[in-house]
């Protein structure tokens, strides 16, 4: 049965009629239930799109907010090419395989070195796994297989194996993280020879489940020759590192030299 619609002497202002459960009737809905109404509509609106929106871009174990990430050797052929490419807050991703390079570069007296990799601060660098041993990095027995200079505490190093070097890795005014990584095999046969895994020259590294073998110097440190420097360690192992002189007579430190 068809109701009436109100005579305009009974209408009440700021009433609004909405559709009924019953075809043709109508109820009158006050302004504050109105407002209710629409405030409830518009939050649930909202809800909906913040939660969809942080769906298709949550990523807990990605790269932060606003970072890119850069391949090796999907989008770029070397590892010094992702690098140098990257800017602070970015992460390069290496690929499993052995990797070696001949990247110019300069220790901290300005000496020309030609190594495998240039850290860069605020630049991650990864393998992909993170676990080491799925990414080699090979350097040659003149030079350090990683440079590391003027690099800050936002630089990290994660999942790769170091060797073949005059020293893993020379460091200095540089505060990186090193995580997973195996430093092995790297000599410093000079007759004043220091760090066969590692020379850090006033630096705070922190290295995170490291494992530096069968790395030797002549002058001390076989694994770490540390300078100057605070390196932090948490679960470090140290095995069959040696530090010899010239005259086949012990150096200091097989493992590390602080």
């Amino acid at each position: 049965m068809d109701r009436e619609p109100l005579p305009a002497s009974r209408r009440v202002p700021g009433l609004f009629l909405l559709p009924y459960n019953q075809v043709g009737q109508t109820r009158e809905l006050h302004p504050m239930r109105y407002r209710i109404l629409t405030e409830f509509l518009l939050s649930a609106f909202l809800l909906a799109a913040v939660g969809l929106t942080g769906c298709a871009g949550d990523d807990p174990a990605g790269p932060p907010a606003g970072s890119r990430t850069l391949r090796v050797p999907r989008q770029y052929d070397t590892i010094q090419q992702a690098v140098d490419a990257a800017r602070a807050g970015d992460v390069v991703i290496v690929a499993a395989g052995t990797y070696s390079d001949s990247v110019a570069a300069e220790n901290g007296l300005g000496i020309p070195l030609v190594v495998s990799l240039d850290m860069k601060s605020g630049v991650e660098i990864r393998g992909e796994t993170g676990e080491a041993g799925d990414v080699v990095l090979v350097g040659n027995p003149n030079n350090p297989v990683i440079n590391c200079l003027n690099v800050d505490d936002q630089a990290s190093l994660i999942g790769f194996t170091v060797t073949g070097g005059k020293s893993g890795l020379l460091g200095g005014l540089s505060s990186p993280t090193i995580t997973n990584c195996i430093f092995e095999d790297n000599h410093h046969p000079s007759q004043n020879g220091a760090g066969g895994g590692m020379y850090w020259d006033a630096s705070s590294p922190t290295l995170i489940n490291c494992i530096f073998s069968g790395n030797s110097a002549t002058l001390g440190g076989g694994a770490v020759f540390a300078n100057d420097s605070h390196p932090r360690l948490s679960n470090v192992v140290f095995t069959g590192n040696t530090a010899w002189t010239s005259r086949n007579e012990p150096g200091r430190g097989g493992g590390d030299d602080p």
